[in-house]
């Protein structure tokens, strides 16, 4: 009989319960879930999944950092060639990050060599856990994408980049013509950005052919294949439906391909159709439009307006002066227009771009009409807002007043904000009454604000005194964030008595 010491014993059934907790149903998913810190080596395919996830360009790990400042090309080179994906992968990121000017051909290798993966990623603003399948290649190929997409290069980074670029797309389109899986986010980017060149010519055309055999349409091959305005193309692209063929077409408004929209016509309210109507820039197309709207054959059910504003868009994107009286009806009814249409309509006659200005701005209500239009993403409202309003004062005074009068009446935010810098700026103090009308009715921190700061820059004493007995009737002390401490530096500045106790 084999007789065991007291902590002898304790540590076998401690070892005895620690291995039944691993091996108990989920025991070792959480014990794998403490990988080892993250570091620069050879690997399979987990490997190449950190890869992608940890080595971005600002912050390299020190060895990959190392690998792409010191190691000379023709080694990258041969690293890229090695049967280790996790090495040929940190060659191919390194020669992308040196802009290396044949990085297609290593691409088209890591294409040919390509697994699909599941990189488990955190969200930074939320810090939500999700998951997103992707290919080695098309990581790759949005590491090149992006660095010079939105940087700013001189003349000859430019040309290359662009040069550089095209040859990854034809890549892409190539290989995925032959039946290589490509990323659809890599080939629709390859699409739009291929801008009929050459050698992808042939690999567009084919994977089109393949589409429309199966009954599939593809929107970014449909506009790459249309690009090239080939009339050979155009018995193909008529057999594209919906989405396709609007894409096909407006790249390429052939007349034969103009029957096939018709159908279309009171069944689809969509920027991308309007796109491909207004494309052919003539009568006939104006007329179309111009039926869509007056007919309200657009979907009114709670997205009207996007629909309208869709409809501006591409008007806009597509002008001609064919389109001048739509865009003017939408203007004076809808209170729709952009800034493109602002700035011509100004340059071409300035004193009938402000009586056409004006009608559309007394049309706004205080229901909130605005301009902005769907597709104007990063739209500045205030400054467009100023560029309506400055042609009027420079031309008709008397009409200036008007405008002013009823934008202090309905405009808010930052068309409030527009009209505002434009009294201060002219210092305009017969408009002292209505802002101190506007003032005692308004509730809102910015707009309470804005009115307060053009009133005490215009005003006299008297003014002055009336917006702080206003403001003080005000709930400036519950509104949140700085607010009153703004609104205490704003009376402070012009010597008056701050709000808060």
């Amino acid at each position: 009989m084999v007789i065991y010491s007291y902590s002898t014993l304790t540590m076998t059934i401690v070892r005895l319960f620690l291995l039944g907790i691993l091996f108990l149903p989920g025991g070792r998913a959480k014990a794998q879930k403490q990988e080892p810190p993250y570091r620069m080596r050879r690997g399979g395919i987990p490997q190449v999944k950190r890869i992608l996830i940890y080595e971005t360009v600002e912050k390299p790990s020190p060895g990959f950092a190392n690998l792409r400042a010191n190691v000379s090309t023709e080694k990258l080179l041969r690293l890229a060639q090695q049967s280790n994906p996790a090495m040929r992968l940190y060659a191919a990121l390194a020669l992308a990050d040196r802009k290396y000017p044949k990085l297609y051909e290593v691409f088209g290798e890591i294409i040919r060599s390509d697994q699909r993966v599941t990189l488990q990623l955190t969200h930074p603003d939320n810090g939500r856990v999700f998951t997103r399948k992707t290919y080695p290649s098309s990581e790759l190929y949005d590491r090149f994408y992006y660095s010079g997409r939105y940087q700013k290069l001189t003349a000859q980074d430019s040309a290359s980049y662009t040069f550089q670029l095209l040859k990854l797309d034809s890549v892409a389109l190539t290989l995925a013509s032959q039946g290589y899986p490509i990323d659809w986010r890599t080939e629709e980017t390859a699409c739009y950005t291929n801008n009929a060149y050459p050698g992808s010519y042939a690999a567009i055309r084919k994977l089109c052919l393949d589409l429309v055999e199966t009954k599939y349409g593809s929107a970014p091959l449909a506009h790459a294949l249309a690009s090239y305005r080939e009339k050979a193309d155009v018995p193909l692209i008529a057999r594209f439906e919906q989405w396709s063929l609007w894409a096909a077409v407006t790249q390429f408004p052939d007349p034969a391909l103009w029957p096939l929209l018709q159908p279309y016509v009171g069944k689809e309210s969509d920027y991308r159709f309007y796109a491909a109507v207004a494309s052919y820039q003539n009568q006939a197309a104006a007329h179309l439009l111009d039926s869509i709207y007056r007919h309200r054959l657009y979907y009114d059910d709670g997205a009207g307006r996007r629909t309208l504003s869709e409809l501006a868009q591409a008007l806009s994107n597509h002008y001609h002066p064919v389109f001048d009286s739509l865009i003017v009806q939408l203007w004076w009814q809808q209170q729709l227009i952009t800034p493109a249409e602002v700035t011509l309509f100004t340059k071409r006659d300035e004193k009938k771009a402000a009586a056409i200005f004006t009608r559309g701005l007394l049309g706004f209500s205080p229901t909130g009409n605005s301009f902005l239009v769907s597709y104007e993403s990063g739209l500045n409202t205030e400054r467009l807002m100023s560029n309506l309003l400055l042609p009027i004062l420079q031309h008709d005074s008397l009409t200036f007043r008007a405008v002013t009068f009823h934008g202090l009446s309905v405009f808010g935010d930052k068309d409030l904000a527009a009209l505002c810098g434009i009294i201060r700026q002219h210092h305009l103090t017969w408009a002292a009454s209505a802002l101190l009308t506007r003032l005692s009715a308004e509730e809102r921190a910015f707009d309470l604000f804005t009115i307060s700061e053009t009133l005490l820059s215009i005003g006299n004493a008297d003014v002055h005194r009336r917006t702080r007995e206003l403001l003080l009737k005000k709930p400036v002390q519950e509104f949140i964030g700085k607010w009153p401490v703004s609104f205490d530096k704003l009376l402070k500045s012009y010597n008056l008595t701050p709000l808060s106790p």
